[in-house]
């Protein structure tokens, strides 16, 4: 029997089409990792050590692994009160689409309304001379 008529579970497969279009998936989806296209998946996802200095520094409640778990935590937070060296080496490593999307996902209490202007224009989200958004805020009517 050859090896395409087994699942990845050990068993045989249903389906020998399903197994080749999965497995085809699956190593399209790799191929794209390796080239840098998608980032890995995240438990097996490996933070260079200077994320990992900024996440010790300016998430320094938990450990950092633990704050990386969220790493669009990490970039608001230092995006909200990191320095700009400290925002460069994050741009450097996760990027402007990151730091854009830390923005727009924000949660209440992540930025202060100074950071938040700063933020929305120097990345473009708002253009000059229009009023941002207002910060995302926390209502008690559920």
């Amino acid at each position: 029997m050859e090896l395409s008529a087994f699942s990845r579970k050990g068993g045989q497969a249903k389906s020998a089409e399903k197994t080749a279009a999965n497995r085809a998936k699956m190593s399209a989806f790799w191929r794209r990792v390796r080239r840098g296209e998608l980032p890995p998946p995240r438990r097996h996802r490996k933070f260079p050590d200077p994320v990992r200095a900024l996440a010790r520094r300016y998430i320094w409640w938990l450990s950092p692994d633990e704050s990386l778990a969220l790493p669009l935590r990490v970039v608001a937070q230092v995006m909200d009160i990191g320095t700009m060296a400290d925002c460069a080496t994050l741009e450097k490593h996760f990027g402007r689409p990151a730091m854009r999307n830390a923005l727009k996902r924000a949660e209440p209490g992540w930025f202060r309304e100074r950071s938040w202007v700063f933020w929305r224009y120097r990345l473009g989200l708002t253009k000059w001379g229009d009023e941002p958004p207002a910060l995302p805020s926390r209502s008690l009517n559920g």
